[in-house]
């Protein structure tokens, strides 16, 4: 099943447009640039405006306030400097309406340092950064390169979010779309969403997604609830693990290393492709639905029932099952192609 666009998301993305930065024209009214030694995180509260993170070489913190007064209003910044904290705080006119007052920050920081960003309705460019990271974002998009922090922590809702390369991501978002080329971990918490992930090891245990499909190109082990969610993974490695409802499972193809696959769903289909050379247990149960397996595969089977309405198969593939697939569904078709 593929995504539904909702009136909910149509209505927000309009809500976006109306409020999203003006960037009609780049040359900052006046623009303020400081220097802070010592400093080892820096934390943003920002809002209506956008930013520049890169990490390099510099010894200290280099901070670039750049202002686009309003005919009107104008938006200022606090600072504030305690001990190795930099805070960093964008006040906006209670009454600023469309008068288009904003800040933008550049800001340049020594290698290892901490950032936390909250930012609404703006966007944030970082190069590759290796200190601690997390941000919340709302109706904010986020484009990095490589976070190659221990475990970086990102929530986002109604915004874009672009990857490069992450270790141990937690994320949560909602009405968003997220790409990420190669993740090392995932923990995701997802509603009304999609990823296309190029690359991940393992999707933790506990992750979730509803209403939002998943396409991984390559995964190693995956462990996702699905409600109203397509799961598609181009190559499977060692295992799947899903609880799923009102969801579809692509799996077209595995690897030789396959261990498991355990997929306990209601109103899903399945559609599997395993390695030519794969040998493997099979155990299939199903309610109000069928099961397909290929000629190819050269199944033979123990256990083959079906009244009731009630299909059970077990049986093996290859000679020497090194992998085992368990799948128990209804209302819903499985298919080993």
């Amino acid at each position: 099943m593929k995504m539904k666009k909702t009136c909910l998301l149509v209505i927000s993305l309009c809500f976006l447009a109306l409020f999203q930065v003006n960037a009609a024209s780049d040359i900052p009214t006046r623009t303020e640039k400081k220097s802070f030694p010592g400093i080892s995180e820096v934390r943003f509260e920002h809002s209506y405006g956008n930013m520049v993170v890169n990490e390099s070489d510099v010894k200290q913190v280099e901070l670039e306030i750049r202002y686009f007064d309003g005919k009107k209003y104008k938006s200022t910044c606090e600072l504030s400097n305690t001990g190795a904290v930099l805070s960093v705080k964008t006040v906006n006119p209670s009454n600023r309406g469309n008068d288009n007052c904003r800040i933008d920050y550049i800001i340049s920081v020594p290698r290892k340092t901490n950032l936390t960003v909250d930012l609404k309705y703006g966007n944030i460019k970082m190069s590759d950064f290796s200190g601690n990271f997390k941000a919340q974002l709302a109706y904010s998009d986020l484009k990095a390169g490589t976070l190659s922090c221990p475990n970086p922590v990102i929530s986002c809702k109604y915004g874009d979010i672009g990857l490069d390369k992450a270790e141990n991501l937690n994320i949560n978002t909602k009405y968003s779309d997220v790409k990420i080329e190669n993740l090392k971990t995932l923990k995701v918490d997802n509603q009304y969403s999609a990823y296309r992930i190029g690359q991940v090891g393992t999707i933790h245990e506990g992750s979730a997604t509803a209403y939002g499909d998943f396409k991984i190109d390559l995964a190693s082990d995956v462990n996702l609830k699905l409600q109203y969610s397509d799961l598609t993974v181009a190559t499977l490695g060692k295992s799947l693990k899903t609880d799923c409802a009102y969801s579809d499972v692509i799996v077209q193809t595995t690897s030789k290393q396959l261990e498991n696959i355990n997929i306990q769903g209601s109103f899903s289909d399945v559609a599997l492709s395993l390695d030519p050379d794969l040998s493997a247990n099979l155990d299939i149960r199903l309610q109000y639905g069928d099961f397909d397996i290929a000629s190819k595969y050269n199944a033979k089977f123990t256990v083959s029932e079906k009244s009731n309405n009630r299909l059970t198969k077990k049986g093996t593939i290859g000679e020497r099952p090194t992998a085992n697939i368990v799948i128990s569904d209804t209302y819903a078709n499985v298919k080993i192609k």
